[in-house]
C-alpha cells in the first residue's frame, strides 16, 4: 500500500473532526456527471439501514427558507440508507413517509432523495463499532424541503451493532451549509471486510 501523504493526512482529520451525516423515490440512476472507475469499497463493506425520525430531529441552516410539509395522520417518517449504490461507491439516501401503522413501512410518498460520491469510509472499535462515510453529493432526483444540494460536501456516521438483521444507532447526516438529519434508531444489514483500512 502507498504511503498516505500529509496532505491526504490533515484532509480526512479534518473530515473526521466535522463527523456528522446526512439522509433522504425509488432508485435512479446517476447522471452522467457522477463518478465513474473503479470502486475502491463497495466490494468490501455492505450497508443498508432503516429507521423512523421526526421532524424535531433535522436541524437547519437558519439562512434557508424552511416549511414542514403538510403530513397525513400516522405518518411515520422514515430515512433509508443504502451502501454501495449500483456497485458503486455511492451512498444513497432517501427520506419518505409510511404509514404509522403498516408494519412493512410501505412509502406513501418520498420527502427526498439524494446520493453522495464516497471518497472515504472510516470504521472505529473503541469505544464503540462506529462507522462513517465522508463525500459530496451529486445527485438530488427528489428535491428536499432545502432545496438543491448537488455539489454540498456531506459526512454520514453511526454506532453499530453486528447481527442478523444489524441494529444502528443515532444514524446521522451533514450536508454542509444546509442541514443535518439524525435517526435515533433503525436496523439492516452490515458487511465489513476485515482487517479494514481506508486508503
Amino acid at each position: 500500500m502507498q504511503p498516505v501523504s500529509n496532505a491526504k493526512s490533515i484532509l480526512l482529520n479534518r473530515r473526521r473532526f466535522v463527523l456528522g451525516a446526512a439522509p433522504l423515490i425509488a432508485p435512479a440512476v446517476l447522471s452522467a456527471g457522477a463518478p465513474g472507475g473503479p470502486s475502491r469499497y463497495a466490494s468490501r463493506l455492505r450497508f443498508t439501514a432503516d429507521g423512523s425520525t421526526t421532524f424535531s430531529y433535522v436541524v437547519f441552516n437558519p439562512s434557508i427558507p424552511f416549511s414542514i410539509p403538510p403530513l397525513p395522520q400516522n405518518a411515520d417518517i422514515r430515512v433509508r440508507t443504502i451502501f454501495p449504490y449500483q456497485e458503486r461507491d455511492v451512498l444513497y439516501n432517501r427520506v419518505y413517509v409510511a404509514d404509522l401503522t403498516d408494519p412493512t413501512h410501505t412509502e406513501m410518498f418520498p420527502v427526498s432523495e439524494f446520493m453522495v460520491a464516497v471518497e472515504d469510509i472510516d470504521v472505529g472499535d473503541t469505544p464503540a463499532n462506529t462507522l462513517a462515510f465522508f463525500g459530496r453529493v451529486v445527485a438530488n432526483p427528489v428535491l428536499s424541503p432545502f432545496g438543491v444540494i448537488v455539489g454540498r460536501v456531506c459526512s454520514m456516521g453511526c454506532q453499530f451493532t453486528e447481527g442478523n438483521p444489524a441494529s444502528f444507532e443515532f444514524i446521522g447526516g451533514y450536508v454542509a451549509a444546509s442541514h443535518a438529519t439524525f435517526v435515533p434508531s433503525a436496523t439492516g444489514e452490515l458487511y465489513i471486510q476485515r482487517p479494514w483500512q481506508s486508503f
